[in-house]
């Protein structure tokens, strides 16, 4: 009987050594984001088309290390900062086979949704994602010199509530940093 006892002692202690180093599924997905201040496009041409400069705000990469099928339709940013009357927004994503991200509408994904009342900006996308292991989302921003000086006192942050289950602890309060991504006047360097 004592056999059995010790057998069992060790066979507990040795299967509960091993499940600790197995990963969870949830330790196979995660989400990056990188805060830029990128301007896309030469200023005067932009503004004469649009109302404002054209500036990539960062990239958000989902990861995963799993066959697990996973879809994405949604992303929702939360304004921390001054308040907003209204942003342009558009959501590309960037075809892994490429190395530098193209705003053109092949990549497009969606134009975002500003809420002014909650100061979200929602991307609801123009047709659902199946995310494979390592997709690149960039956000870009039409501002007016005014909302560009509000966007220096605040950021973005990521909002759990629209990610798939897998993703939602990811968040963390993970935010695009305007502040902290917003080059000096002679440079227009990434940080990404």
């Amino acid at each position: 009987m004592r056999k059995y006892i010790v057998l069992f002692i060790l066979s507990a202690a040795w299967g509960y050594a091993n499940a600790e180093e197995k990963p969870t599924p949830l330790d196979n997905f995660d989400i990056i984001i990188a805060s830029t201040w990128e301007h896309l496009e030469e200023q005067d041409k932009h503004s004469q088309r649009f109302t404002g400069k054209w500036i990539k705000l960062g990239t958000i990469t989902f990861k995963k290390n799993s066959n697990v099928n996973v879809h994405l339709d949604e992303i929702d940013l939360l304004w921390k900062g001054d308040k907003i009357d209204s942003l342009e927004a558009t959501l590309y994503k960037q075809k892994i086979s490429n190395k530098s991200f193209l705003p053109i509408e092949e990549n497009l994904i969606c134009d975002g949704t500003w809420r002014k009342d909650k100061q979200e900006l929602l991307l609801k996308f123009n047709k659902r994602e199946s995310l494979a292991s390592t997709n690149i989302f960039h956000l870009v921003i039409t501002v007016s010199e005014n909302l560009e000086k509000q966007l220096t006192n605040g950021e973005f942050e990521l909002k759990a509530h629209c990610l798939p289950e897998q993703y939602k602890r990811c968040v963390n309060g993970q935010c695009f940093s305007v502040v902290q991504s917003k080059p000096s006047k002679q440079s227009n360097r990434t940080l990404n």
